[in-house]
């Protein structure tokens, strides 16, 4: 069994710019899942996932990370925003 390094956790630049639900619709068509298939993968409800796809409703950090492990990073990382909070 091969296990992958650990990837520092990244926050998708989409979302800063206001626009998650086309980062998650995109992010899904990429990688060929539909609702109920990210809601297995993620352990999200797929009710939750409907509200975040028509944009009613914004990720919680705990639905961010579990859709970040699914749907991969992008390349602004945690790191580099918690340093310029802190400035």
């Amino acid at each position: 069994v091969f296990h992958r390094a650990p990837q520092p956790a990244t926050i998708p630049t989409a979302w800063m710019d206001g626009s998650f639900a086309d980062w998650l619709r995109g992010r899904m068509a990429e990688r060929g899942l539909t609702q109920r298939m990210l809601a297995l993968r993620t352990g999200i409800s797929h009710a939750t996932i409907s509200r975040l796809l028509k944009g009613n409703r914004q990720p919680s950090l705990a639905t961010a990370m579990a859709l970040l492990s699914v749907l991969g990073p992008d390349p602004v990382r945690f790191t580099a925003l918690l340093r310029e909070d802190a400035s």
